[in-house]
């Protein structure tokens, strides 16, 4: 190898610190850290004793931040088990990458080094969420009546109301009411299906708030009472159990019915087979798309599994094949969701959005209205959003900027083009873009467009035809975001002195620039 920068003669320094990936650039990443975590500097050091001789492990610590070093000191890959129990609840932060590794319990943590490799971790503590307690007091509920009548009976579902909803309703991660007061929960409909010879309720709960709009929220329930599988839900799955529930002749818990394999499974099978069941109040329709029509499958071959994810619904996998989306909030309307998916997947020939599987809707009769409960459709295997994958190539696009040695104080020359193309860039943004970069974003750019002409290519539809865009409707849109950015705020102020304090310095700087906050809606 010819190129100065990897010849051993000397160490050129241009060279270097135009490579990002040089020793010289690793060394300034290395000071940089050890200038910012002042456990390396001035904490005390721990050496800790791994079985595994070819690990050094250490930790440093100063002032209620502990750092964790571990080291390989073989050329061979090797694994290593350290008991870190003084740290459970705490999630390793890899320094460098922000990468957090999974959370420390009481048995021995394993790390597995590549030769020579190293780690440093930031033993970085969860938060405890500022709405709830870190573990919830599952309560108990006394009913006079059996569960195949639970909430037909006043009284036990009153009880149910107000002694389980509230507190149940403020640890469900989906709940966006945790930081309002509420003045009443009310269950406006509870259409049943049976699983396995036992009732499963749709629960509607309609929730009034001291100020604000009322929300509706789905929460599905149903009864366990087999000794072993109450122990699995307490044990492994306590974030989807209600309450306990003691009838005249049953024990046993109320879970929510997603985490219920039989349940889930049903719902698909419903889907599939364009099922409706006549309910007090209305009708549940299960509603099939065309990609299910050529789907062959028995009831017994579902397999299905809730992601873990936190989202504002709840998403199941059907046999890694489909994806389900329960809807928590509900609204007495078509779901603009299920609408355009629909539309996109069953009337356009657009083949870049995920296909129309099916939906649950619950019709009520006597309102005459009707509201969307679930949406599935097809899993689009997939590495991630775009806006992350744009976040990781602006940083990119940094790191060659501070790497380059000479940097032009002017900035490059505007390209004004109604249309442009990569050879329109100036020359030194090329390099610093890169290619890639540039056809990700005009794939982006070309689908959405795609999209867009296949959302008003059929004028039959009426909620897919132009509307006018008038001063009166731009108002309505500019008064909708300013009061939904005021009761935000407002929100905030009111909660600020319950925050962290670190939380409540950066809380008050938002409140301090309200004003021009409320400026970005003019």
């Amino acid at each position: 190898i010819h190129d100065p920068l990897y010849r051993f003669e000397a160490v050129n320094v241009e060279l270097q610190n135009r490579n990002t990936a040089s020793l010289l650039w690793w060394m300034k990443n290395i000071i940089s850290m050890r200038k910012r975590l002042k456990a390396f500097s001035h904490g005390k050091i721990e050496f800790l004793e791994p079985a595994n001789s070819k690990v050094l492990a250490f930790l440093r610590a100063s002032e209620g931040e502990s750092i964790l070093v571990l080291a390989n000191l073989s050329k061979h890959s090797q694994a290593v088990e350290l008991d870190l129990s003084r740290f459970e609840g705490a999630r390793p932060v890899e320094i460098f990458s922000q990468n957090k590794f999974f959370e420390v319990g009481e048995a021995p943590y394993h790390f597995t080094l590549g030769p020579y490799g190293y780690y440093w971790f930031l033993m970085e503590q969860q938060e405890e969420s500022v709405d709830l307690p870190k573990e919830r007091a599952i309560a108990d509920l006394d009913a006079d009546v059996e569960w195949a009548g639970f909430f037909d009976s006043y009284t036990a579902k009153r009880q149910f109301e107000k002694k389980i909803l509230p507190t149940y309703l403020r640890s469900c991660r989906w709940f966006g009411g945790k930081s309002r007061n509420i003045v009443s929960i009310d269950i406006e409909h509870f259409p049943c299906i049976m699983v396995n010879e036992v009732s499963a309720y749709f629960l509607n709960i309609n929730i009034r708030y001291a100020d604000g709009l009322p929300e509706t929220y789905f929460l599905p329930v149903t009864f366990i009472t087999n000794a072993e599988r109450v122990v699995r839900y307490l044990k492994s799955e306590t974030q989807s159990v209600v309450s306990y529930l003691k009838t005249p002749s049953q024990e046993g818990i109320l879970v929510d019915a997603i985490y219920e394999e039989s349940f889930r499974n049903e719902l698909f099978w419903l889907i599939k087979e364009n099922e409706k069941v006549n309910v007090t109040g209305g009708q549940l329709v299960f509603e099939s798309g065309k990609i299910l029509d050529d789907l062959e499958i028995e009831k017994e071959d579902i397999a299905s599994e809730v992601l873990r994810a936190e989202q504002s619904n709840t998403s199941v996998i059907y046999n890694g094949q489909f994806f389900f989306k329960i809807y928590r909030k509900l609204e007495n309307d078509i779901n603009p969701d299920l609408e355009l998916v629909r539309f996109l997947s069953e009337r356009t020939p657009f083949q870049n959005s995920p296909r129309y599987g099916g939906g649950i809707q619950f019709d009520n009769h006597a309102e005459k209205a009707y509201i969307i409960l679930g949406l599935l459709q097809n899993k689009i295997p997939n590495q991630g959003e775009a806006w992350t994958m744009m976040l990781e190539e602006l940083s990119r696009y940094y790191e060659k900027v501070l790497a380059k040695v000479e940097r032009s104080k002017a900035a490059p020359p505007l390209v004004r083009k109604a249309r442009l193309t990569f050879e329109d860039i100036p020359a030194r943004l090329q390099k610093l873009i890169g290619s890639v970069t540039y056809e990700r974003a005009r794939l982006l750019g070309q689908r959405t467009a795609e999209m867009h002409i296949a959302l008003a290519s059929d004028a039959t539809i009426p909620d897919f035809c132009p509307e006018r865009f008038t001063q009166h409707y731009q108002r309505s849109i500019y008064s909708q975001h300013r009061k939904l950015a005021n009761e935000k705020l407002g929100a905030l102020e009111q909660r600020i002195s319950s925050l962290p304090e670190h939380i409540a310095k950066e809380s008050q700087l938002i409140l301090e620039i309200k004003d021009d906050i409320f400026d970005c809606f003019a």
